[in-house]
């Protein structure tokens, strides 16, 4: 990858951001959405989970836990200027790998046609994140190819190779995540802060005096091994026993190394249901009598 260090493009281009959950788009890439608005480029933005868990633990998968964390993202995205914007919902901490969630993907994408994608880092350490990003790019293997922007959101990640100088909207940034006011009140720390020194560190190695990094790469639309630093490892579940089936899918889903695929090869005579299993990246084969 070659370091490169960046200012708005000349051009006009359509952004469409995937963040994970309500504020991940703020800490990773809202200086670059601010500095894009202003310069008049079209940004949409998708929550994908409802952030049912970052809540006070009364409110903790509650519909007014998930309308609370909607609001304070509204109110955020409205502080740099992004009106467009869609929450999916999906349970926070249990972001879908296959089933209808790969369709949405193909679909938002479809509507927008975005010159630029941007989503999180290979690397992150959140599930959710990484489940979103192996989600979308299989979802989009040959249906769409572009510049794909890849984002941190709490501590610098390797590789990145662009710097983006964030110094005039850093107090747009700071407002947009202050108005996450629940986040540094359950997570008792004070996330303005956090992102301001942040920005600040990332502008040392940029050469601003402040920035955010990503990983920035020109996509074809081919199979791109993105997570290469956690190899990939295929399971194959042979079954034509529905029990037995479940039992070992429900297994899987308590695995704490999540860089695997799931090959279900079905003798069976009724189809099985993998809805229950989507948080796997899993696909059904049929299976040939020997």
């Amino acid at each position: 990858f070659f370091l490169s260090r960046g200012s708005p493009p000349l051009r006009r281009i359509s952004i469409l951001v995937f963040s994970p959950h309500p504020d991940d788009e703020i800490l990773g890439s809202g200086g670059y959405l601010a500095s894009m608005r202003e310069s008049g480029n079209d940004i949409f933005v998708v929550i994908v989970t409802d952030g049912g868990r970052g809540v006070a633990q009364d409110l903790v998968h509650t519909a007014k836990g998930a309308q609370l964390r909607e609001n304070e993202s509204r109110a955020g995205l409205a502080e740099i200027g992004v009106e467009e914007f869609e929450f999916w919902g999906y349970r926070d901490s249990a972001v879908p790998m296959s089933g209808d969630i790969l369709t949405r993907y193909q679909g938002i994408v479809a509507e927008i046609r975005p010159g630029q994608i941007l989503l999180p880092h290979p690397s992150e350490e959140h599930p959710d994140h990484r489940r979103v990003t192996r989600g979308l790019l299989k979802a989009l293997e040959g249906e769409w190819e572009g510049e794909l922007l890849f984002y941190e959101t709490e501590r610098p990640l390797d590789p990145v190779n662009y710097y983006f100088d964030t110094s005039d909207v850093l107090e747009k940034q700071l407002n947009a995540m202050a108005a996450h006011q629940s986040q540094s009140q359950v997570q008792k720390k004070d996330y303005v802060e956090q992102l301001r020194l942040f920005s600040r560190l990332r502008g040392v190695a940029g050469g601003y005096e402040a920035a955010e990094a990503y990983l920035q790469y020109e996509w074809d639309g081919q199979y791109e091994n993105f997570f290469a630093a956690r190899p990939l490892i295929s399971v194959i579940v042979r079954s034509d026993d529905l029990p037995f089936l479940h039992y070992s899918l429900s297994s899987l889903l308590f695995q704490r190394y999540d860089q695997f695929e799931v090959l279900v090869v079905w003798f069976g005579s009724e189809r099985p249901d993998l809805e229950p299993f989507n948080q796997l990246d899993i696909r059904l084969l049929e299976g040939k009598a020997s």
